[in-house]
């Protein structure tokens, strides 16, 4: 894992990628501290962070999208399959690198507390515990980010795709306060999700069967539970896109509070990505 680590890590500033994603966090972090704390005089560093989980939409794609779909495209994935490594140590250590790139500028950042320290009273504990929620945040991005990258070949598809999702993960929340809650909006919306995931799965699988058993299984279930109580379904959509939202667990950190829920949020996201992605390697292994 140290050595695929390293590589990866190495090849972010052989090219212009680490210092892109360095000029631009830190840009911004400046940009924000001189309009936020300096010119309105908030002496919350916290908000700084806030403000730049924006960034994030752009910036994941950027580290992500050649990580595992770069390595397909040049047919050089199968040199990894040869090395005495475990999928999860390549796994682990392509994310760590990517991980790495993101928290060396921030760790910079986390210089500008002590800075305006100087001139003003910051609260220290919830300036370091942004930071910290803004890593793992941007931790469980990278995660899902290298995720997609395993699903296909294309550096470029693999860029949009996970844009998009960083996008529709962004405004999940907003949208969640518009959908209606209507039970038949919730049920018709979660048996196409049914259908899409089955699609995911037998893409991943390559196997029909376990894709339509999937579709039946999921489908008919709800179906049934619709026909029994409309009730059960009703707002849960609403309360799925709040579930979804990786941004929003950032608030409650925001507003000075330490906030282990949403830490655990990270961690699991960050968990469940890192596995599929190991799983869609050991498979493409044994393809």
């Amino acid at each position: 894992m140290a050595a695929i680590f390293k590589r990866e890590l190495k090849s972010y500033y052989t090219g212009l990628t680490g210092y892109v994603i360095a000029a631009v966090l830190l840009g911004f972090t400046g940009m924000y501290t001189v309009t936020l704390n300096l010119t309105y005089g908030y002496p919350n560093f916290e908000y700084v962070l806030d403000s730049m989980t924006l960034v994030y939409i752009v910036l994941i794609p950027l580290l992500t999208m050649r990580l595992i779909a770069g390595e397909r495209r040049q047919k050089t994935d199968t040199l990894l399959y040869s090395l005495p490594l475990t999928s999860g140590d390549v796994v682990l250590g392509k994310f760590l690198a990517a991980w790495t790139a993101l928290a060396l500028p921030m760790a910079v950042a986390g210089l500008y507390p002590l800075i305006l320290g100087r001139f003003g009273t910051v609260n220290y504990a919830t300036a370091y515990a942004g930071l910290l929620a803004f890593l793992l945040m941007g931790g469980a991005l990278i995660s899902i980010g290298l995720f997609l990258s395993a699903l296909t070949e294309s550096q470029f598809v693999a860029g949009a795709l996970c844009f998009a999702v960083m996008l529709a993960d962004f405004s999940a929340y907003s949208l969640s306060l518009y959908v209606s809650g209507a039970s038949y909006v919730s049920f018709m919306t979660l048996m196409a999700g049914g259908l899409v995931i089955a699609a995911v799965l037998w893409y991943l699988t390559k196997n029909i069967a376990a894709g339509l058993a999937f579709a039946v299984v999921a489908d008919g279930a709800m179906l049934v539970c619709y026909l029994l109580s409309p009730a059960l379904f009703g707002g849960v959509m609403s309360k799925i896109l709040q579930a979804l939202c990786v941004f929003i667990r950032m608030t409650g950190f925001i507003n000075g509070v330490f906030d282990w829920q949403a830490v655990v949020y990270f961690l699991s996201v960050t968990a469940v990505c890192l596995f599929l992605t190991a799983q869609a390697l050991e498979k493409r292994r044994w393809s």
